[in-house]
């Protein structure tokens, strides 16, 4: 009864195609990588006590797109949630390559 129910939550379907948990992982890299840039950020935002200009503001906007939003829409946002809002962001880009990438398996 525990391995169907663990086949269930590893084993889905999205849209018609069998997805196993082979993706679990590719996709918890990116959502791990996602968390390391926003704590890289938090760590040299806490360091550096002046506002960022010119190219490491870009980078910043970049690679730390809760960051962005939270900047531009003028939101208090804690840099806890920056974490997880970053890793959950770059989960969904992960998730987008690996479809990318699994396409021309399914097209053939």
């Amino acid at each position: 009864m525990v391995s169907a129910l663990l086949r269930g939550i590893v084993t889905w379907s999205l849209f018609g195609f069998g997805v196993v948990g082979a993706w679990a992982i590719p996709i918890a890299i990116w959502a791990a990588i996602g968390f390391g840039v926003a704590a890289a950020w938090a760590i040299f935002a806490a360091f550096v006590r002046a506002t960022p200009v010119g190219s490491v503001w870009f980078l910043m906007n970049v690679t730390c797109p809760a960051l962005f939003t939270s900047w531009h829409l003028h939101i208090a946002v804690p840099w806890c949630w920056i974490l997880a809002a970053n890793s959950a962001t770059y989960a969904m880009v992960g998730l987008l390559v690996q479809a990318i990438r699994q396409l021309p398996r399914y097209l053939d």
